[in-house]
């Protein structure tokens, strides 16, 4: 399953970007997101792991996630794993008039025998990447 949303936002490149990227911020900007655990002692930026624990599909669902990638204002791209998929999200972000224009992929890679229900969970999931994107937005441009 791969989705991609191209928005603008007022913030800035940097803080769009940062916003997004660090998943501290997750829940807010996710709904499906139930919980974020993030050590604190730990900073910001590539190698940075996050617990994420999330609905998917009616049943929950714990994924780790590391920033794989990270070019302050401009890039960055994060991966998630579990026994069952693999996610990437990768979020480019450019300078538009006062503020950015946001390019949000997901790319999502179903495992083991569910990896069939592919075409019929991308249709589930769909609106799901929807509601974050109008979150997104709404919080980059309050």
């Amino acid at each position: 399953m791969r989705f991609v949303e191209e928005f603008d936002v007022t913030a800035s490149p940097s803080e769009a970007l940062a916003f997004i990227a660090d998943f501290a911020n997750l829940q807010q900007w996710d709904s499906s997101v139930t919980q974020v655990e993030y050590d604190s002692d730990q900073s910001f930026g590539v190698g940075a792991k996050y617990q994420v624990t999330l609905m998917f599909a009616g049943r929950e669902q714990r994924m780790e996630y590391r920033v794989m990638q990270y070019v302050a204002g401009e890039f960055a791209e994060l991966r998630g794993e579990n026994d069952s998929s693999v996610a990437v999200d990768r979020v480019t972000v450019k300078a538009k008039g006062d503020g950015a224009r946001v390019t949000y992929e997901a790319d999502i890679r179903l495992s083991g025998w569910v990896a069939w229900l592919d075409p019929i969970l991308a249709l589930v999931f769909a609106p799901t990447v929807k509601r974050a994107v109008r979150s997104m937005r709404r919080h980059l441009s309050a």
